[in-house]
């Protein structure tokens, strides 16, 4: 329950609910967050203006749900089209452009969602809630795994600084052309989305590998 969101007190008010979540999820993959106003949600929704701020006294009492509809997505997707075998004999740079290639899949798809997320999270870091903190820990924890699978291959003696490295660099790279596109600082860039894929999985297995001067 997000601050600023009246409890649901029956099934016709969670039904209401659903309505409002699932028209701003229909919203996000046209617009940016910050162009969807509230007459837009509720008219999606099909419920009144007063019905949606009923519940919803702000757009940032909102902000909750749009995390709520990022992790319901990205769930979805690691369960199904982004779901990752990986072979080991294949090795540590196979493994990581795997991974690279479906987080730029899933960015792709969701680039709206995604601003919204990463802007959210920056700006009211209060209205997130404390499922964000597990999930960074969850995907830590999804590196470490990686990583120990191939351990013989990584050189940052660190595991754990490895495994949060990795996790950091994962979301962040890929970001700015994702999300901006050539107008930001992919400006720089003029390779094909499949080789951007490849280089971003280099830059990863050059820093999990490399060997420093003593």
């Amino acid at each position: 329950m997000s601050q600023g969101e009246s409890r649901p007190v029956q099934a016709r008010s969670r039904q209401t609910r659903a309505k409002i979540v699932d028209a701003l999820a229909a919203l996000l993959d046209a617009w940016p967050m910050d162009q969807i106003t509230m007459p837009m949600i509720a008219e999606t929704a099909g419920i009144a203006v007063g019905t949606l701020y009923g519940r919803f006294n702000s757009r940032e009492a909102l902000i909750p749900v749009v995390f709520e509809i990022y992790e319901t997505r990205l769930l979805s997707f690691m369960g199904g089209e982004g779901r990752i075998e990986i072979d080991k004999d294949g090795g540590l740079f196979n493994a990581l452009k795997q991974s690279v290639a479906a987080a730029w899949v899933f960015l792709n798809a969701n680039r709206n969602l995604i601003r919204a997320v990463y802007m959210y999270g920056r700006r009211h870091p209060d209205l997130v809630g404390e499922e964000w903190s597990g999930y960074i820990e969850s995907a830590v924890e999804n590196m470490r795994k990686l990583l120990t699978l191939f351990s013989k291959e990584v050189t940052v003696e660190d595991p754990d600084r490895a495994a949060r490295m990795m996790t950091y660099l994962l979301n962040v790279i890929p970001i700015d052309l994702g999300l901006y596109g050539r107008d930001g600082v992919g400006a720089a860039l003029s390779v094909a989305e499949d080789d951007f894929v490849e280089d971003v999985a280099r830059t990863l297995y050059g820093y999990l590998t490399a060997r420093p001067a003593a």
